[in-house]
């Protein structure tokens, strides 16, 4: 079984209504430089890198959450 090594998170917002937070959890052991990478893009402080305006066109509550 898979452990979940890290975790990222995400505030998400539709329009001007906040929604709430989104936990992701990161299987680090599985596949670690993408948990890196992905750890690296969710964690700048000084906003360089993130999914700020990303959308999400799938969601599927408890499941998953697909977007760009």
């Amino acid at each position: 079984p898979y452990l979940v090594t890290h975790e990222a998170w995400f505030e998400i917002q539709k329009g001007e209504e906040n929604l709430g937070r989104v936990r992701v959890g990161l299987f680090g052991h599985a596949s670690p430089r993408v948990v890196q990478n992905f750890v690296a893009i969710t964690s700048k402080a000084d906003g360089s890198h993130s999914y700020k305006n990303a959308i999400f066109h799938r969601v599927v509550p408890g499941f998953v959450v697909q977007g760009n």
